[in-house]
């Protein structure tokens, strides 16, 4: 496991508050202090999450998703097959909302809590395909 020093946390943790306080949320995805922490999935992984999806959900909702995600902090993008530019982050959160969402559906549960939550990426990405599964969110 990677130890990350604590002046990072540190940097990441006063960035936010900056951020949060002066309401200007234009570019902070694109922010090292923030990219360190969460923005960080590479064009390579993302193509990697965009293989796996486009066998679970259609490129439409695919693309529908990270224009949504991507439209907040101006994060990096880069052009995926079929004229997809988006953030491989906005695919690693579609991706994991998929598998929260079959974990949910499974066990029939409704209640979420994210903890640590930065801007809802996560949770965008549940809201925006829970339809999809026998799943009602509370």
């Amino acid at each position: 496991m990677v130890e990350i020093p604590q002046t990072c946390y540190d940097e990441y943790e006063n960035f936010v508050s900056e951020t949060v306080n002066s309401k200007d949320l234009l570019n902070f995805k694109s922010n090292n202090h923030y990219t360190y922490m969460l923005e960080h999935v590479s064009k390579e992984q993302g193509l990697e999450y965009l293989n796996v999806l486009q066998e679970i959900l259609t490129f439409e909702e695919i693309i529908a998703f990270c224009f949504l995600n991507d439209s907040l902090g101006n994060p990096t993008k880069y052009n995926y097959n079929r004229g997809l530019i988006c953030s491989p982050t906005s695919l690693r959160y579609l991706y994991h909302a998929h598998l929260a969402l079959k974990e949910l559906e499974k066990n029939k549960l409704k209640d979420i809590v994210e903890i640590g939550g930065g801007y809802g990426g996560l949770y965008l990405a549940i809201d925006f395909l829970h339809k999809k599964y026998l799943v009602e969110i509370n």
